[in-house]
């Protein structure tokens, strides 16, 4: 079943929690005292990253630090970060809808899809915030995305 309504967004995990890597506010000592913004997962390489929630894409692009990523906003305001992907998203066009469980991407990261600075071996980064600067907003305008899976 997609996760597709408008009057609401449902949400789901893009991977299974026995993928599930650095966590959101994890203070650990080579995070250099910043919490990490966002939960990551450590799938294979070049699997494919299903969308957790329906909405629209608003922007894709290269970071040096995140790689290449897309944002996309959700039917309850908010903004979704997919970082870390092993090529530019094929959702490139703003403004295209996204409906839960679409391919967004492919995991990058690993020794055949580098994938930006802070890039640790194969995985997702994703962030939740409630505006679309999403990796640069500040701590306070982030959401834990375990919590909008119901999985803390």
């Amino acid at each position: 079943m997609a996760l597709f309504n408008k009057k609401e967004a449902i949400y789901k995990e893009p991977f299974p929690k026995t993928k599930r890597g650095d966590e959101f506010g994890n203070l650990a000592p080579y995070r250099n005292g910043r919490p990490h913004r966002g939960q990551d997962w450590s799938p294979k390489e070049n699997s494919p990253i299903k969308a957790i929630t329906s909405g629209t894409v608003m922007e894709t692009g290269w970071s040096d630090i995140l790689g290449n990523y897309l944002i996309h906003s959700t039917y309850d305001k908010l903004f979704v970060i997919y970082a870390h992907l092993s090529k530019p998203s094929a959702l490139k066009k703003a403004d295209k809808v996204v409906v839960g469980e679409t391919v967004v991407g492919l995991v990058g990261g690993g020794s055949k899809t580098p994938s930006g600075s802070a890039s640790t071996g194969a995985h997702l980064h994703l962030s939740i915030g409630k505006k679309k600067n999403v990796h640069t907003c500040a701590y306070s305008d982030l959401i834990d995305p375990l919590s909008k899976f119901g999985a803390k």
